[in-house]
């Protein structure tokens, strides 16, 4: 299974170049507003699990991997771990994002991320992927480029509505509430998995 994992964060090597612009870039329009860590650092995350998936459909892994002894559920699991992992990833981005911006332009006033905001943004990296996944092993190559549209505007409007939570009451409830849907959505996606034909 980790080495599934690997697998994906080799193929992935490619998109480096872009996640490392939009690093560079995103955070001039966002981390001077309120909460501005959110996108920040939710971004890497999406953009990270859907060339993922888009990888596997190019180069038909599910074919592959399921014609291999491996369990369809350590396949699931394996993806599930790489969204933790991109999920975490993202909080470190958000993270080295306001420290750098806040050394390197005081005037901005940009606060340090805190605790309660890094809960916050690990709760709606998993949510979204909690979500993004199930749909992801239902359609496969049937729609996704439709449902990745679909999932960024999700995710925009997700940010939008989650300036409004507050960070130190409702992040614990938030998390708790992710976690719950995680492993739901973990459940749901290798019983869709496992009824595929290759």
């Amino acid at each position: 299974m980790l080495n599934l994992i690997i697998k994906d964060l080799l193929v992935m090597r490619k998109s480096l170049l872009f996640l490392l612009m939009y690093i560079i870039i995103l955070p001039l329009s966002f981390i001077h507003l309120s909460g501005g860590f959110l996108p920040v650092g939710l971004f890497p995350v999406a953009v990270m699990l859907m060339n993922s998936t888009s990888n596997d459909l190019k180069n038909k892994n599910h074919v592959l991997l399921s014609s291999l002894p491996i369990r369809r559920k350590h396949i699931v699991a394996a993806k599930y771990l790489g969204a933790l992992f991109y999920s975490l990833v993202g909080v470190v981005i958000a993270f080295v994002t306001s420290m750098v911006t806040r050394l390197a332009m005081p005037q901005t006033e940009v606060a340090w991320m805190s605790v309660g905001q890094a809960v916050m943004l690990l709760s709606l990296a998993l949510i979204f992927s909690s979500l993004y996944l199930p749909i992801f092993y239902w359609l496969s190559d049937q729609g996704m480029q439709t449902v990745n549209i679909v999932m960024t505007i999700i995710l925009f409007i997700t940010l939008s509505i989650s300036f409004q939570i507050p960070v130190y009451t409702g992040s614990v409830l938030l998390l708790l509430a992710a976690i719950l849907l995680f492993l739901l959505s973990y459940f749901t996606a290798v019983r869709i998995f496992s009824r595929k034909d290759f």
